[in-house]
């Protein structure tokens, strides 16, 4: 599938929400070891904003949240209810609510609306004029040091191939 119309995308008057800090986000990402230093921090959390400005721009899709890491930000974030509140009505105008991927859905929802992580990333290269960053890999960031949260925990298994393990 090829990049969306123009028509899908609104173009907004200014990126304004990149610009906005949280040191009191980064700092309990710290205390609570989700982020390894004050600048991976940064990273992510301007990707949470990235993605809520794309799905406030592109509303031709249901853009899923496409990294548990990202994710863990945005679900830090909205934990300072106050502020988060302010930054939705001052950046986008109303609150962005936060739905978990179990949450119940409408019945009448239309599952072809939900966008791929394909699609979404050619709406980020066209929106932000860069490809996706690393930070939307999470298995790009796995170390020794990291708390990873795994579905697959128990279900996976070791194999020998050609003398190496898969």
């Amino acid at each position: 599938m090829g990049l969306l119309p123009d028509e899908h995308i609104e173009k907004p008057v200014s990126f304004d929400v990149l610009t906005y800090q949280a040191p009191f986000l980064i700092e309990k990402l710290l205390k609570d070891a989700i982020i390894e230093s004050a600048e991976e921090g940064e990273r992510i959390f301007t990707e949470v904003k990235r993605w809520m400005l794309l799905v406030h721009l592109d509303k031709s899709k249901t853009w899923e949240m496409y990294s548990f890491r990202i994710d863990e930000v945005w679900n830090q974030f909205v934990l300072f209810t106050d502020e988060y509140i302010k930054f939705c009505d001052k950046y986008f105008g109303s609150y962005l609510s936060h739905c978990p991927s179990n949450a119940p859905r409408n019945k009448d929802d239309d599952d072809s609306l939900i966008g791929s992580f394909s699609e979404f990333a050619q709406v980020y290269t066209r929106i932000f004029n860069i490809g996706l960053p690393n930070e939307w890999f999470d298995e790009k960031s796995v170390n020794i040091n990291r708390r990873i949260l795994n579905d697959n925990a128990g279900k996976l298994f070791l194999e020998e191939k050609d003398g190496t393990v898969d």
